[in-house]
């Protein structure tokens, strides 16, 4: 199993948490947040960034944070199954094994940190196999103990709890020697006191949208009122009667400098716009009908003067044109007639080969 984390944020406590947690969460769209802080100041954190108690998120704890005072209903978290005194069994069980090897050396190990030489035998030899032998050899109790290269207990099992009225509740456990979670959904108050489970993600509802004027799949006609392009049923281009079922307005920006993609605004030109992708863009942005996810979206949409190419620019290799609006984050959808080709492509991962199809949507990812 892999998972991706989109972006890891680290706090200053001593700064305005929620207006730094909100910065950072500007372009985020993944619901499921891990907190990982000792009790005080996840205690801090929680209590100050309302998105920790927030209705369609998922909230998961580390274990010392998870000990936090007034955890909201909803947070997720994992804690050791063993008890204290299993643990210090444990601990003594390895200890026992690892000094087991030192009969076999005739040296006195330091009485104290202090006192200890830099260069001694100790240090530089037997200080290094003890550890090695401490992490490196199997103690088998009720479960097997090992431990990893850094020196962390692995295959261990854990208990998945629930926050549930300041209560933690067991919802579920890992076991660490099966390598298997088992969890019981149906027990789980999810934040904001619900029991249906968050979406994995949540979609931004507007979008900033990007084509290129190419008929018969984007018509465009300027204006200087915008509110036109609303009431128009047909327009003339080329001499030829465009019928409008869907028309929008939207602004061409002229590109400054193709080496490095600055758009200027101070140059805006209106247009209105029909045809086969505009329609399509249209009906995408519409909410899907009985849909129990809400996938529509608005869009407010824009010209380029072309679909984009491979330039060199000052900094090395750039794209132009839509596409280079996608990579430099001016755009978060692209749609036109594009083709794909092998320069384009080393850039976009296109899901379909090397073949002109028609209309193309591409999106940030």
């Amino acid at each position: 199993m892999c998972f991706e984390v989109q972006r890891y944020i680290e706090l200053d406590l001593t700064a305005q948490l929620n207006e730094s947690v909100e910065e950072n969460f500007e372009e985020v769209t993944s619901n499921i947040i891990i907190l990982f802080a000792d009790t005080d100041h996840a205690e801090m954190i929680i209590q100050n960034v309302p998105i920790f108690s927030m209705s369609g998120k998922v909230c998961i704890l580390s274990e010392q944070a998870s000990l936090a005072s007034h955890l909201p209903t909803g947070c997720l978290s994992v804690r050791l199954r063993q008890n204290a005194l299993s643990a210090l069994r444990d601990a003594m069980m390895i200890i026992r094994n690892g000094i087991g090897m030192l009969t076999d050396y005739d040296i006195d190990p330091p009485k104290q940190c202090s006192g200890n030489m830099v260069n001694s035998e100790w240090t530089n030899t037997l200080g290094n196999k003890l550890y090695r032998q401490l992490i490196t050899n199997t103690v088998f109790d009720d479960t097997p103990i090992q431990f990893n290269d850094k020196g962390d207990r692995i295959k261990t099992d854990y208990d998945i709890t629930n926050s549930i009225d300041g209560k933690l509740q067991v919802i579920g456990h890992m076991s660490g020697t099966q390598q298997r979670i088992e969890i019981n959904e149906t027990k789980i108050v999810w934040l904001g006191g619900t029991r249906t489970k968050p979406l994995e993600i949540t979609l931004p509802k507007h979008l900033r949208a990007v084509t290129v004027s190419d008929q018969p799949f984007v018509y465009t006609v300027p204006t200087v009122d915008s509110a036109r392009c609303y009431q128009m049923q047909s327009f003339i281009v080329d001499g030829i009667n465009v019928e409008t079922r869907r028309s929008v307005r939207f602004r061409k920006f002229h590109e400054k400098d193709h080496g490095s993609h600055v758009l200027n605004d101070s140059t805006t030109e209106m247009f209105c716009c029909a045809g086969y992708a505009i329609e399509l863009l249209a009906n995408l942005a519409l909410p899907e009908v009985n849909g129990s996810v809400d996938t529509g979206f608005t869009f407010a949409l824009h010209l380029n003067d072309s679909y984009g190419a491979v330039l060199l620019g000052e900094n090395g290799y750039v794209l132009s044109g839509m596409v280079g609006e996608l990579d430099i984050d001016e755009a978060d959808l692209a749609v036109g007639a594009l083709t794909i080709n092998p320069e384009r492509e080393q850039y976009i991962d296109f899901s379909e080969p090397w073949l002109y199809h028609g209309i193309k949507i591409l999106e940030k990812w």
